[in-house]
């Protein structure tokens, strides 16, 4: 199998941890994703180690505002990058890093 480059990384932390990293190529529609804890709870998708990518996008779009979301030209990734996904009910942060250009 071709390795796939990859454009995007969201790096997920549970109350200011790191426990899991997601590589995303967003036109391939393919995402890879490294835990660093073995504890199923503080992982992002739970114990799932193979996600797909529908469940990444819908993964996203759960941590931003309904509201937004409702707007056609809404990009649920710019907002996480401006709000790192955080909501009052939770512990997670979500930082994204883009791929720079060569």
């Amino acid at each position: 199998m071709d390795e796939q480059p990859f454009e995007l990384r969201i790096n997920y932390y549970r109350s200011g941890v790191l426990t899991s990293v997601v590589d995303v190529n967003e036109g391939a529609r393919i995402i890879e994703v490294t835990h660093y804890t073995g504890r199923s709870g503080l992982r992002l998708f739970g114990g799932d180690d193979f996600p797909t990518y529908d469940e990444f996008v819908e993964f996203v779009r759960s941590r931003c505002n309904e509201k937004q979301l409702a707007n056609p030209f809404f990009d649920p990734i710019s907002d996480i990058e401006q709000t790192h996904g955080v909501r009052e009910d939770d512990d997670i942060y979500l930082e994204v890093l883009w791929k720079e250009e060569s």
